[in-house]
């Protein structure tokens, strides 16, 4: 047999089994060429657990495409083995694990459904593109307000978070201009601003309609499309086989086996999923950690957001060893028929390219958009978004407890240290114990002329700041 060489052509399929279908020969460039690719780009990337986990919160199934990536077997196999712990652990390691703040109640936790909840905010934000910025600047009665006289009277008549005024320009509590520096409508171009991004998602339930997309969904789910897709894959395995392209072949094969075992696996719901076991919402901050400056503040029915930030959305069933087994083995025979058709080269490169050109072609309906929107419609949820700016965190997290209307305040403690001046900021916004912000909060000491402008400030800030919200959310409630 003529020894294949990069300059001369490649007969057959590139092995030493002749074919039983005649076939043209390929140039040796092309076939190398080929024959790398799918090996190079058809992996499954390091996160392909917290990926999995996502899917399977978010469909309540597993499924797999005519040709998964290599190592999709293997991270199946794993989840029918550890259960539940292969979804806590797929969570943490994800590039979506973040921090929740309960609002309400003072807990504080990790995010239980990091992946789900990534997919289901960032398609709730998607059609959201202009941030509504509340204004760092206010003309309160501030002895400090103006340039050297008396303190500038304050027109009520403006929205302070709508209309900016002569800017008496405030950050966070880091950014607060000390009395000995020039006035801050003086000094604001040099202030720094830590500037703060909330996106609010609030989640509501309706009826479930059938939509176009949950119809497709159906159909190509049910048994009959199943079945008529294996029939086609089947057929294609064969005719590759009797061209000699034994590698793409076997690799088709694997993934048909693979299509069927997935629909023995069992993943089910928890009971009561999404049933709200409190009479009130849910409000509840989510962030990457403690000291970021995007957050999303999920809001509304708390069945909803308490199965999808706290609690399991799927609880997967021990499957047989031998299924488990299987997708083992299948990971294994998918490694040694890529490694093959990259060794040997020849059509079986070129075969399996297209065929993995073809899974990616129809692996739209495992894109993260789709699930989401599946999720949704097939749950009867809907989500209004809205995305803020602020100017500080202080103004931030004032906001979102005057928005909340909560007395709890516990839950801030790791984002805004307990002090003298929160807790006068407190106060002033209704949510404290005392109701003199005037007296000390710390036994024999008591707030200086500058801090009580300066909590003055941020305590309208984040009052008018929780009003805006109010607003926006109610306005395009109506839309």
């Amino acid at each position: 047999m003529t020894t294949p060489t990069s300059a001369g052509p490649l007969n057959l399929g590139g092995h030493d089994i002749e074919a039983f279908l005649p076939i043209a020969p390929i140039p040796g460039t092309v076939a190398e060429w080929a024959s790398l690719i799918p090996l190079v780009c058809h992996l499954a990337s390091y996160q392909h657990d917290y990926t999995l986990a996502g899917e399977a919160a978010l469909m309540g199934r597993l499924s797999l495409g005519m040709f998964p990536r290599l190592g999709v077997s293997s991270g199946i196999a794993r989840l029918l083995e550890q259960g539940p712990e292969f979804l806590e652990r797929a969570a943490a390691m994800g590039n979506s694990s973040c921090e929740v703040w309960d609002v309400n109640w003072g807990s504080t936790f990790p995010c239980a459904n990091g992946a789900a909840s990534a997919i289901i905010t960032a398609f709730a934000l998607k059609g959201v593109r202009n941030k509504i910025k509340i204004s760092e600047s206010l003309k309160p009665k501030a002895k400090w307000a103006s340039d050297g006289g008396g303190a500038e009277q304050s027109d009520e008549n403006k929205s302070p978070s709508l209309t900016p005024a002569k800017p008496m320009a405030l950050g966070d509590e880091s950014s607060a201009v000390p009395p000995s520096t020039p006035a801050p409508n003086q000094a604001a171009a040099s202030i720094f601003r830590r500037y703060q991004e909330l996106h609010v998602l609030d989640f509501s339930r309706t009826a479930i309609k059938p939509t176009w997309h949950l119809k497709i969904h159906r159909l190509l789910s049910s048994l009959h499309f199943e079945i008529l897709s294996t029939v086609f894959l089947l057929a294609s395995a064969v005719l590759l086989g009797l061209y000699g392209l034994y590698g793409t072949a076997i690799a088709v094969l694997s993934g048909i086996i693979s299509k069927i075992a997935c629909r023995f696996l069992v993943l089910r719901r928890p009971p009561g999923f999404l049933t709200n076991n409190e009479k009130h919402d849910a409000c509840m901050l989510v962030g990457v950690h403690r000291n970021c400056s995007v957050w999303y503040l999920y809001i509304g029915d708390r069945g909803v957001v308490d199965y999808l930030l706290n609690k399991p959305m799927v609880n997967p069933l021990k499957a047989s060893i031998w299924l488990s087994g299987w997708f083992k083995i299948a990971h294994i025979v998918q490694l040694l028929a890529m490694t093959y058709v990259a060794a040997r080269k020849g059509w079986d490169g070129v075969a399996m390219t297209i065929l993995m050109l073809a899974a990616w072609t129809f692996s739209w309906q495992f894109e993260d958009k789709v699930m989401a929107r599946h999720f949704l419609n097939a749950s009867g949820v809907v989500i209004k978004a809205r995305s803020f700016q602020f100017g500080g965190r202080t103004q931030m997290i004032g906001a979102i407890q005057s928005f909340s209307g909560s007395k709890v305040t516990s839950w801030m403690d790791s984002i805004l240290a307990p002090c003298q001046r929160r807790q006068a900021l407190l106060s002033r916004l209704g949510c404290s114990l005392s109701d003199s912000s005037a007296e000390p909060r710390t036994k024999g000491e008591a707030l200086s002329g500058y801090d009580e402008d300066w909590v003055t400030l941020q305590a309208e800030i984040a009052k008018e700041a929780a009003d805006v919200m109010r607003r926006e959310l109610a306005r395009k409630e109506k839309a």
